[in-house]
């Protein structure tokens, strides 16, 4: 029998088509990423509130005015309320990242079989975005393999590939979003530091502070005069982070009061208390409650305090 090879060769282009969009379909590694479709629409300065919501934690960034707090609420049955943070600076940059949100690929509406296996029919999380009093929400599905995109599902039932960068700091939101630096400033900005005890106060001052290869600590009285041993103490007490908001405030005198300034104004101030049971208790202009501090962290400034006080060049 003679065979039609024109026939053929379409037949077998046909297929080949069938077979590539098979792939594309159930593996989107093999497409080319192009993050220029709209999931949802809108301009980050009218998105208010973005929220993360997984079987651990609820995540949400909330813009009030020129301020954005992050609130965390542990998902465990007897959890307390969630919990405000201040923003780091990747939750204020978020609003960016999510208004428009924007996918890699659309898939179009999914069958049953495929949201089952794209992980939507029991996502594993939600994420819900505000404008004003309108809401969307969206599931959020397993990751591909290879380049980790996020399956997403829209409200209309749509299925959207998104970029796994878009969602990652959403993903590890309490650690990523909410600040837990004790102090809001970077050492460059700070020109001195006053200490202050029951008992003594000194004043350290930062030479040369926008340069970290020449950048020193010193007394006042003595500006050439490098103090190492402040030095240090001052680079761990600035890399101090918290650990948790205190439940209650603490009582009686600080151990220590820092106030750092720089460029003629204060930049804030920071007051740690003696540890006595479990993790110590400090006060910080960044939070607006008493903070929780690793004992060890706290225990470790403060024994070497009188030191740094009375340390001469």
């Amino acid at each position: 029998m003679r065979i039609d090879r024109s026939l053929a060769l379409h037949g077998a282009l046909a297929g080949a088509a069938t077979l590539a969009a098979y792939v594309a379909w159930v593996n989107p590694r093999f497409t080319r990423d192009d993050a220029s479709i709209e999931i949802i629409a809108g301009r980050p300065e009218a998105l208010d509130e973005v929220t993360w919501q997984d079987a651990t934690n609820e995540v949400t960034v909330r813009r009030d005015g020129a301020e954005i707090r992050v609130l965390i609420a542990t998902r465990k049955e007897g959890a307390g309320a969630a919990k405000t943070f201040p923003a780091a600076a990747a939750a204020r940059e978020l609003f960016g990242h999510m208004a428009p949100l924007t996918a890699v690929r659309k898939l179009g509406q999914a069958d049953d079989a495929h949201v089952k296996a794209f992980g939507l029919a029991e996502p594993q999380a939600t994420l819900r975005l505000r404008y004003g009093n309108v809401t969307h929400t969206l599931r959020i599905g397993t990751a591909t393999f290879g380049s980790g995109h996020s399956y997403v599902q829209s409200e209309d039932g749509d299925v959207f590939l998104v970029k796994a960068s878009q969602l990652g700091d959403l993903k590890s939101g309490a650690s990523v979003l909410a600040e837990r630096a004790l102090f809001a400033f970077a050492r460059d900005k700070v020109e001195r530091l006053v200490l202050t005890t029951p008992v003594k106060t000194r004043e350290l001052v930062q030479r040369f502070r926008e340069d970290a290869a020449r950048a020193f600590w010193a007394d006042p009285a003595e500006p050439n005069g490098r103090l190492a041993q402040a030095g240090n103490w001052v680079d761990r007490l600035l890399r101090a982070r918290v650990s948790d908001l205190a439940a209650h405030k603490p009582s009686g005198p600080p151990a220590l009061s820092v106030e750092g300034f720089g460029d003629g104004h204060t930049l804030g101030q920071v007051a740690i208390w003696t540890p006595s049971d479990g993790d110590a208790l400090a006060t910080s202009s960044t939070f607006a409650t008493a903070v929780v501090l690793p004992r060890w962290a706290a225990e470790g400034l403060l024994k070497e305090l009188d030191a740094v006080l009375a340390e001469r060049p």
